[in-house]
């Protein structure tokens, strides 16, 4: 619907992986929508090289690695609180976190992505750099150095002689 509304001037929308989503409600016969079947894994960068944003308004979704991948690309992306977004963007940095099923809200950043081009790469530079600090290293060791404070929490907490760790 906020596609449809906006009628931006030669931009299009490439929906990958239509047979995982009804096309019900979308126009089929509109030259701005191009509807791919799912692709491999592997060629997923080429196409988010060739994108500007990348929007996943996913109304469930456990973690979206979808929104890494397109940041390690460049790209920023729009989601909503129920992504990983608010856990690995900052609104209006590296992308955009709107509310779900709130169409005028992703109309509005899609317009804003399309008027602000010099912005919008800006952000695509901070989505790359965000995506890159975000390693399974670095979750390593955040993991480890938590379940560490936990442990010595516990220990200190009991008066208990607990065994040291090391992670």
């Amino acid at each position: 619907q906020a596609w449809q509304t906006l009628k931006l001037p030669n931009a299009t929308l490439q929906l990958i992986g239509v047979n995982e989503f009804p096309k019900a409600g979308l126009e089929q016969n509109d030259e701005t929508i191009t509807y791919l079947p799912p692709v491999p894994h592997a060629t997923l960068g080429d196409y988010y090289n060739r994108a500007n944003v990348f929007v996943f308004p996913s109304l469930v979704e456990g973690f979206g690695l979808v929104l890494l991948e397109a940041m390690a690309c460049g790209i920023p992306v729009i989601t909503t609180p129920n992504t990983a977004g608010p856990d690995i963007i900052t609104d209006g940095v590296e992308g955009f976190i709107i509310p779900i099923r709130d169409v005028e809200a992703l109309k509005e950043k899609l317009e804003w992505c399309y008027r602000h081009p010099q912005e919008l790469a800006e952000m695509g530079r901070a989505a790359r750099r965000r995506a890159e600090q975000l390693t399974w290293d670095l979750y390593r060791r955040r993991l480890g150095s938590r379940v560490k404070e936990v442990y010595d929490h516990h220990c200190s907490s009991k008066a208990k002689s607990c065994m040291p760790i090391q992670i």
